[in-house]
C-alpha cells in the first residue's frame, strides 16, 4: 500500500503542504477581486468563486491523498471533535443554533484543514519563494481592478471592498520584507517596492483602513526584530516612528491625501479622512454600536458562557473584537487565556531569529491579529489558523532540530568511549 501510494506521488504531482497554503492565500484574493468585478460583468463573481473554490477543494483533496497514511486521521478526529462540540452547543444554548451551524461549518471546511496543513509544513522556504512569486501575480490582479474602476466605474460610485483590501494584506507584506531584506538584490528590491506600491494603492483605493494599520503593525515587528539582530540602529526605529506619527497627524498631509484620493471618484478612504478632519473624531462605522450592548452583558456577568456565535444571535452580527467575542460568549476567563496567548504570540514573533521562519511568523501574526482587533472573527479568520499552524511547526522543528543534535552528540560520545577503549586494548596487548 505505501508503495502504491509513493508510486501515485510521483505520478500526479501531489501538491506539497507549502503550496496548499501559498495557493489558498491567492484563491482567496482571486474570490474577493471576483466582487469588485461583479457590478461590471454580473456572472463574474459567481464564476470566479466557483473556479476558486472548486481548485482550492481539488488542492487540499490532493494534498490529503498523498498524506492520508499520516494526516488524515488526525484532521478526522479534530473535524469529529468539532462537531461534537457543534452538538453540545445546541444541546446546550439551543438559540445560537442557527448562527452556530454556520459559524462552525465555515471554520470546518476552511480553517481547520489549513491549520493541519500549515502546521506539516517543512520547508519554509518553498512557502515563502511561492509567496513572493504570487505576489507578483497579485499585483497584476490589483492593477486590472484599478485600471477597471478607472475605465469604468461601478454605478454606486464606491469600489469598497474590506476583503479584498484583506486578501492583499498577506502578498502586500511579502513585498514589504522583500524590499527590507538585508541580502536582497538591488533589482529586486525595486521590483517588490513596485509591487508594494501598486498593492497598498489597491489597499487605500479599494480596501479599508484595517490592512493599513496591519502594514504599520508589520512595520514596528520588522524594526524591533532587526533592532534585536542587530541590523538597525534603535534611533533609526524612534525616530521613523515619530516622522510617521507626525506625518499621519498634520492636517495639511491629510488633507492633501483626503483631496487625491477623493479624485478619484471610487476611494472610501478619502470620504473617510475627510470625515476625521470635519469631526475630529474616527469613523467607526458603528462598530461602538453594536460592542456596547455586549460590553454592558460582559460587565453584568463577567463569567457567563452564552455559546458559540451568541453575539452574532444578540446584536445581528459578529463582535469585530477578538476580546469582545471570545468574553461574550464564552466568558471573562477564556478572554484572559486569549489575552495570554496574543502576548506569548507577540513574545514569539519578536524573539525569533532572523530566518524565513520569522518572516512568515510575522507576516501571519500582523495580517491576523491587528485585524482580529477591530473586524473579522475567530471563527473564519483563515490568517490566524494558518499563523498557529506556522508556530506549531516552527516548534516541531525546533524540537527536531535539538533532539539530531542531541543524537549526535550521543553518537560523537559513544564513538570516543569506543575509540579509547579500542586505544586501551591496544595498549594491554603491547604490554
Amino acid at each position: 500500500m505505501r508503495y502504491e501510494l509513493e508510486k501515485t506521488r510521483r505520478t500526479l504531482e501531489l501538491p506539497t503542504a507549502e503550496f496548499v497554503v501559498a495557493v489558498t492565500l491567492l484563491l482567496l484574493l482571486m474570490v474577493n477581486a471576483s466582487n469588485q468585478l461583479g457590478g461590471i460583468w454580473a456572472g463574474a463573481h459567481s464564476a470566479t468563486k466557483f473556479f476558486a473554490y472548486m481548485v482550492l477543494g481539488g488542492v487540499l483533496f490532493l494534498y490529503y491523498l498523498g498524506n492520508a497514511e499520516r494526516s488524515l486521521f488526525p484532521l478526522a478526529v479534530a473535524l469529529a471533535g468539532v462537531v461534537c462540540i457543534a452538538l453540545l452547543n445546541e444541546c446546550l444554548f439551543p438559540g445560537t443554533a442557527t448562527e452556530a451551524r454556520s459559524v462552525v461549518g465555515r471554520f470546518a471546511v476552511l480553517c481547520l484543514p489549513l491549520l493541519f496543513v500549515a502546521a506539516r509544513i517543512k520547508e519554509p522556504q518553498q512557502l515563502y519563494a511561492s509567496m513572493t512569486r504570487f505576489s507578483i501575480a497579485s499585483t497584476v490582479i490589483v492593477l486590472v481592478l484599478l485600471l477597471v474602476h478607472f475605465v469604468a466605474p461601478s454605478p454606486s460610485g464606491s469600489a469598497y471592498s474590506m476583503g479584498l483590501g484583506y486578501a492583499i494584506l498577506p502578498f502586500a507584506l511579502v513585498s514589504f520584507n522583500e524590499v527590507v531584506r538585508a541580502e536582497q538584490r538591488k533589482s529586486s528590491r525595486v521590483l517588490y517596492a513596485l509591487c508594494f506600491l501598486a498593492q497598498f494603492a489597491g489597499i487605500v483605493l479599494l480596501g479599508s483602513r484595517g490592512p493599513i494599520a496591519c502594514i504599520a503593525v508589520f512595520a514596528v515587528v520588522v524594526c524591533v526584530r532587526r533592532c534585536r539582530a542587530g541590523n538597525v540602529p534603535a534611533v533609526f526605529v524612534v525616530a521613523l516612528f515619530a516622522v510617521l506619527v507626525a506625518g499621519v497627524m498634520h492636517e495639511e498631509l491629510l488633507r492633501l491625501v483626503a483631496d487625491m484620493l477623493s479624485a478619484t471618484g471610487f476611494s472610501r478612504t478619502g470620504y473617510l479622512i475627510e470625515q476625521f478632519l470635519e469631526s475630529g473624531q474616527v469613523h467607526v462605522s458603528g462598530r461602538d454600536v453594536v460592542q456596547a450592548p455586549l460590553l454592558d452583558a460582559i460587565w453584568a456577568d463577567p463569567l457567563a458562557w452564552r455559546g458559540i456565535a451568541a453575539d452574532r444571535v444578540a446584536v445581528g452580527m459578529n463582535a469585530h473584537n477578538l476580546f469582545i467575542e471570545v468574553a461574550y460568549c464564552f466568558g471573562m476567563v477564556a478572554a484572559a487565556a486569549t489575552v495570554l496567548f496574543v502576548l506569548l504570540y507577540l513574545v514569539k514573533v519578536i524573539c525569533l531569529p532572523p530566518s524565513v521562519w520569522g518572516d512568515l511568523v510575522s507576516i501571519f501574526f500582523s495580517c491576523s491579529i491587528p485585524t482580529l482587533m477591530f473586524s473579522g472573527s475567530v471563527w473564519d479568520s483563515t490568517m490566524l489558523w494558518i499563523g498557529i499552524g506556522l508556530l506549531y511547526a516552527c516548534r516541531r522543528r525546533a524540537g527536531l532540530a535539538n533532539l539530531d543534535r542531541n543524537q549526535f552528540c550521543l553518537d560523537l560520545g559513544m564513538q570516543c568511549q569506543e575509540e579509547k577503549r579500542i586505544e586501551g586494548l591496544e595498549c594491554d596487548t603491547k604490554k
